[in-house]
């Protein structure tokens, strides 16, 4: 949780919750129960709402489910198809929308957006190749994304409507994270 750095979401067949560092563990789902998971699959990624600690977003064998109450409830929210989601990631100030990547060739997009929840959702792949793609971040102030595909990093600043590929010179690269801190790292160049 980037606004806490003793809580801490994990996946299994389950969502559990850490709220003191590690030192204990306590499951926000039960396979089966309250909407959540009745097949039993493995989660393949967690997106918790850093505006609303109540707000969490998981994904499992394609299948999204949400909870807006800390896993008192499930409700399924899935994207058409259900194709295999990598990573979820969701808006800093708004809950209700999220980002959903999806890490197949899918011909009907590997980026997705919903702005009510994950009650619909929106393919914003724009321009990108039709291939993988496996991590999303979210920048601030301005919003703009920026995804980790199978042959490098792209940026949008128009929400999905095109991406430019990043970095000239890059390597290609299949993930990408881009990190807040409080703290200034000053280059120090050596001869």
């Amino acid at each position: 949780d980037p606004g806490n750095g003793d809580r801490v979401l994990y996946g299994t067949n389950n969502v559990w919750e850490t709220t003191n560092g590690a030192n204990t563990w306590t499951a926000l789902s039960t396979v089966g129960l309250n909407g959540w998971n009745p097949s039993g699959f493995n989660v393949d990624a967690i997106g918790l709402a850093p505006s609303n600690a109540n707000t969490i977003y998981a994904a499992a064998n394609g299948h999204i489910f949400v909870t807006t109450n800390h896993g008192a409830a499930w409700v399924e929210h899935s994207i058409a198809g259900n194709p295999r989601v990598q990573d979820l990631q969701v808006d800093p100030a708004n809950p209700l929308i999220v980002y959903a990547v999806i890490n197949r060739f899918n011909a009907t997009g590997t980026v997705f957006q919903s702005t009510n929840g994950g009650t619909s959702w929106t393919n914003i792949s724009g321009n990108l190749p039709n291939e993988p793609a496996w991590s999303l971040q979210i920048g601030t102030p301005n919003g703009t994304l920026y995804l980790g595909a199978d042959d490098g990093v792209y940026t949008t600043t128009n929400s999905g409507a095109s991406w430019s590929r990043l970095g000239t010179g890059l390597p290609n690269a299949q993930s990408v994270k881009i990190f807040r801190s409080r703290w200034t790292i000053d280059t120090v160049s050596s001869r």
